[in-house]
């Protein structure tokens, strides 16, 4: 556990090699996104096999559900801990350990870890999941009638097929990855070939994201839903609270709650893509959070959203 107190004048980052602690300053760091905050630490400390956890800038700007990314494509996300990062000007904790973990009966641990792993193979479910990765949750949620639609105002989403696992594997799938040290696999490396989000890279998105990202908020296109998740990965934004976020504002303005006053001029609607996408990259998410919902808007939702607090 590391536990980091107070909060520093300039941008650093916090380098730990084989236990030693080390300040660095991370001035040149400020502004960048994820992933090129990642490379360049490595570079500077010439090891790439240095692990990596750090902010965007959606935590250098504390929006309130910025994440903390490490390995590209892992965050901690919801609870806005990439705020608290931001708020220290802490950009980044590097690490690199040549230890060992002691274990106490590694015959027995061992044992163990095969057991287990001969189970997981044989389960069902994790050949489901190495082939179709998380996303096949998509069509199934959607026949339960309880696939998240146009801000929960609906279970059933009209392009639930254009989101699914099935659409991912013909249209987009590059490989399956695993979390370390994990042998089911479900994490799908998606690349759109072609359209206007053609070069979209992301090793997902997965069932959740694609649900907020996507059906919550109207949008029957994977396509799109990868470029959206590429986009938080790399700004440091925890890709299901934004496609809640979005899904909200989205009801907001189509029942007047909000106006184009509100929103620099966007028309918040559901299934605009262009939309989901400015809000996403405008001020590094900051517009996710500063647009100006009033009290009266937050006292209605009890009434005028069924099932909302």
């Amino acid at each position: 556990m590391i536990v980091i107190y107070g909060a520093s004048k300039k941008p650093v980052y916090l380098w730990i090699n084989d236990g030693e602690a080390e300040i660095r300053d991370a001035s040149d760091l400020w502004g960048k996104n994820t992933f090129e905050t990642t490379e360049i630490i490595q570079g500077e400390v010439g090891d790439k096999s240095v692990k990596v956890a750090c902010i965007g800038p959606a935590g250098e700007n504390l929006v309130r559900f910025a994440c903390i990314c490490n390995d590209l494509y892992r965050q901690a996300g919801r609870t806005g801990m990439g705020a608290v990062m931001g708020s220290k000007r802490l950009k980044a904790i590097a690490v690199r350990g040549t230890g060992e973990i002691k274990i106490a009966k590694p015959d027995e641990l061992l044992e163990l870890a095969k057991e287990s792993l001969k189970k997981t193979l044989e389960m069902p479910a994790t050949k489901m999941l190495r082939e179709q990765g998380t996303l096949l949750q998509v069509m199934a949620s959607n026949e339960w009638g309880v696939l998240p639609t146009r801000n929960f105002q609906d279970g059933v989403f009209e392009f639930a097929e254009k989101l699914s696992a099935q659409y991912a594997i013909e249209h987009l799938f590059i490989k399956a990855r695993a979390c370390f040290g994990c042998p089911v696999a479900c994490g799908h490396v998606r690349y759109v070939r072609s359209g206007k989000y053609k070069g979209a890279l992301n090793e997902g998105p997965e069932y959740e994201l694609t649900a907020m990202l996507g059906s919550n908020c109207g949008i029957g296109s994977l396509e799109c839903v990868t470029k959206a998740a590429q986009l938080c990965d790399e700004l440091g934004l925890d890709g299901i609270s934004t496609g809640n976020v979005i899904g909200f504002a989205m009801e907001c303005y189509e029942r007047g709650l909000l106006t184009k006053k509100d929103t620099d001029g966007l028309e918040l609607k559901y299934g605009d893509m262009d939309v989901a996408m400015e809000l996403i990259k405008n001020g590094h998410g900051e517009a996710l959070v500063t647009a100006p919902v009033s009290k009266k808007a937050i006292t209605l939702c009890g009434e005028k959203f069924s099932g909302h607090t």
